[in-house]
């Protein structure tokens, strides 16, 4: 995973909530540490005294621009993170899904980027439909074990990334 990807991963962390600022700058750190020499945007990072999530994700924006996906199935991968390792509600990692499957950020050209598109349009219809109520939640959650099993298997090292900074 490079760079630029694992800046697209901490954007959509810190606008999800799911990481708080601290642990960006701790990120930061590390990888002044671990670097020949650090960039500008680095120490920017790793000397940031606020709490202010779009302050971060502007320091970000001014050095890689907008974050972007190599695919739709790193962004469901991210969000498997999201609800197995940070308790995120059904309902919430529901709602991320839909906003995030509409967005232009994501380099579909995959058949199986298009295909789990297709199934988490479905899902949310049918969330929507039944008024997220518990047995939709079920439901979407049971088709999605599907989508999760794809993804996490093919992006082990999103996983692995989001693990490191947390």
């Amino acid at each position: 995973m490079d760079l630029h990807e694992q800046i697209s991963l901490i954007e959509l962390c810190l606008e999800h909530d799911v990481f708080d600022v601290s642990k960006i700058i701790k990120w930061a750190d590390e990888q002044i540490m671990l670097s020949p020499g650090a960039e500008e945007w680095m120490i920017e990072l790793s000397l940031y005294k606020g709490n202010n999530k779009h302050e971060v994700i502007e320091i970000l924006h001014k050095k890689f621009g907008y974050p972007s996906f190599r695919s739709f199935t790193t962004l469901i991968a991210a969000l498997c993170f999201f609800f197995k390792y940070k308790g995120i509600e059904a309902e919430t990692f529901f709602s991320i899904l839909a906003i995030e499957k509409d967005s232009s950020f994501y380099k579909v050209k995959e058949s199986e980027d298009i295909a789990a598109i297709k199934e988490v349009c479905k899902i949310g219809d049918l969330l929507e439909s039944q008024n997220y109520d518990e047995p939709s939640l079920e439901t979407a959650t049971e088709r999605l074990n599907t989508l999760f099993n794809i993804s996490s298997n093919k992006h082990l090292k999103v996983e692995e990334f989001l693990k490191s900074v947390t």
